[in-house]
């Protein structure tokens, strides 16, 4: 069985936004696990996340008939739905031990051990982000990148979460250039029209081009060693 690229998207977006350059682009075998279903919209906080959730596994599935990618949605509550009131509050593995254990068996369940893992660096800290790159230690597979997570990576954050996780693994980075599929990915995020605004996108697109000063569009991932 070849190889697969297996993303894991805490959100249903991350992948596309984090890594849609380099799915595009790409020649090898797709799978994104996406974990958790929604409450959330851009007017805030919705009592109807049955609803929402349908709205943004549409989005989703849309993107994956795209790239024709295998997809595995996990309906996992994500953090506003567990009880946070806020997604830039401290992760609490204690408190989402269960839930924990059950991404853990997720990824384990639907990878091989030749397959590449990629998992969010938990750029900003995101509450569900941070729970996903914890995993990191209890993967059967250790064929693992982690990846620059968007927007969140264009709030600032990025040389400070990556000094942090460097204190405890080894990190080689990667940069993909993503020139020649910028302005598909940018239609691609054009899908997410319940979850991204379109300054979003401006921002995704100027930050792909200012990580280097060559006036390429880049995406940047890190080889855990």
């Amino acid at each position: 069985m070849q190889p697969k690229k297996v993303i894991i998207s805490p959100h249903m977006d991350d992948a596309a936004l984090s890594m849609g350059g380099s799915i595009l682009q790409n020649t090898s075998q797709i799978k994104i696990i996406t974990l958790c279903a929604s409450n959330w919209t851009l007017e805030g906080i919705s009592s109807d996340s049955d609803k929402i959730t349908s709205i943004r596994r549409a989005e989703e599935q849309q993107f994956i008939n795209k790239i024709n990618a295998e997809f595995v949605f996990c309906n996992l509550p994500e953090a506003t739905m567990r009880g946070y009131n806020d997604w830039t509050l401290k992760c609490d593995l204690n408190k989402d031990k269960s839930l924990f254990k059950k991404i853990i068996c997720i990824i384990n369940e639907n990878t091989n051990l030749d397959d590449e893992i990629y998992l969010p660096a938990a750029i900003g800290e995101h509450v569900d982000h941070t729970l996903v790159f914890e995993t990191i230690k209890y993967l059967n597979n250790k064929n693992i990148r982690i990846y620059e997570d968007l927007p969140y990576a264009t709030y600032g954050g990025t040389t400070e979460r990556i000094e942090k996780i460097r204190k405890t693994y080894q990190l080689t980075e990667q940069l993909t250039d993503i020139t020649t599929q910028i302005d598909k990915k940018v239609d691609c995020l054009q899908i997410y029209t319940s979850q991204l605004t379109q300054e979003d996108i401006t921002n995704v697109k100027k930050y792909a081009q200012n990580i280097r000063k060559d006036k390429k569009f880049y995406e940047r991932t890190w080889i855990i060693n």
